[in-house]
């Protein structure tokens, strides 16, 4: 007998002996826990019945859970004719029983379904027939058609009734064709292993393929940032460059402006020592200052004109030339300072390329 915990399969292992050979009583925590088996005799026939702990316990691991059915196996040699599979119908229908199924698969192999009955217990429970009741539920009516030998219904109010039993049994008798013998139950260890061997492999090899991945990932994004790295470094490198070039061409313009200034300076403070020293020599008077042109001019006309003067008078006064004393006058005392007057303006035009020429170099 198989099922979970609470689904009553001490009870029916009870019903089926028709003693009370298993400790049954109400509890959400396993009542049996390790596999139990016990015998009655019914018209010089043995009948025999292995109660289990219940699947899905928590207080139990995986890896105990196995070993205690293995020994459920051992304990039904040559090998049970059936497997019952029971399953409560005044409780809900939880997901682990819809997964009961695979379980069985998964431990006793594909074969053991064909030795599978389901046996619901509390069948009093139900407020309608019971063939209609599993329609109702796909995943229950889904659960039968998974199992070989249909489906039974124990009647827990009136559990003396004998005739629910024998029916059960005659349902296993026509279900039975061969023992699900320990070589059977072996040859699914074996390939359970085996198949849970190949998992491991492949999940083994999804892993290592998985690593392999994250390595290539890591190995090409590590290069990406290398490659970042560098190209952000390259264009560091040639900002720093052009930084420098600008740099050394500022450095260039502002010593070459210095320089120009500085010549400058130079042209502006020799130009101002000029002008400094024709202003002293302008400001230190006659003993330093040089008389213009047409003050020279005049002075020049002036003496000429005193000369002429000077020598005209007594000649014509000697000689009785009276006319020449009268012309000599005016000549020496009006013509000649227009005449130096006239050198003088000469004299001032030829100065002046020498003030072009002096404001070219203040420029």
């Amino acid at each position: 007998m198989l099922g979970k915990t609470g689904s009553g399969k001490s009870s029916a292992g009870n019903i089926i002996l028709g003693e009370k050979k298993f400790h049954a009583s109400f509890s959400f925590e396993s009542v049996t826990r390790n596999c139990e088996k016990r015998e009655v005799t019914v018209l010089g026939r043995k009948i025999s019945v292995i109660d289990t702990p219940g699947l899905f316990d928590t207080s139990l691991s995986e890896e105990d859970l196995k070993a205690k059915i293995k020994n459920c196996v051992q304990l039904a040699v040559p090998g049970p004719h059936a497997f019952l599979l029971v399953i409560r119908l005044d409780a809900r229908f939880t997901a682990e029983e819809r997964n009961t199924v695979k379980w069985i698969q998964e431990n006793f192999g594909e074969d053991a379904l064909k030795h599978t009955i389901v046996l619901f217990t509390h069948a009093d429970q139900l407020v309608m027939p019971l063939d209609q009741f599993i329609k109702v539920s796909q995943p229950l009516e889904h659960l039968i058609k998974s199992c070989a030998g249909g489906y039974h219904s124990f009647n827990n109010v009136n559990s003396g009734d004998r005739f629910q039993a024998q029916k059960l049994v005659d349902k296993i008798d026509a279900l039975v064709r061969k023992y699900y013998t320990n070589e059977m139950f072996q040859q699914a260890q074996e390939e359970i292993n085996q198949k849970e061997e190949r998992e491991k492999e492949e999940e083994e090899r999804k892993i290592r393929e998985r690593e392999e991945q994250i390595r290539e990932e890591e190995r090409r994004r590590i290069e990406r940032e290398n490659q970042e790295m560098q190209t952000r470094l390259r264009m560091a490198e040639e900002a720093r460059r052009k930084l420098e070039k600008e740099l050394e061409e500022r450095n260039r313009i502002s010593e070459e402006i210095r320089r120009l200034q500085e010549q400058q300076n130079r042209t502006r403070q020799g130009v101002n020592n000029r002008k400094s020293g024709e202003s002293s020599e302008e400001s230190s008077g006659t003993c330093c200052r040089k008389p213009s042109g047409t003050v020279i001019g005049l002075l020049v006309g002036i003496t000429l004109a005193i000369v002429v003067a000077g020598v005209t008078i007594p000649v014509a006064i000697v000689y009785k030339i009276h006319l020449l004393a009268e012309i000599a006058v005016p000549i020496g005392f009006i013509f000649l300072p227009l005449m130096g007057s006239l050198i003088g303006c000469i004299c001032k035009i030829m100065k002046q390329p020498r003030e072009g020429e002096r404001q070219h170099l203040i420029n």
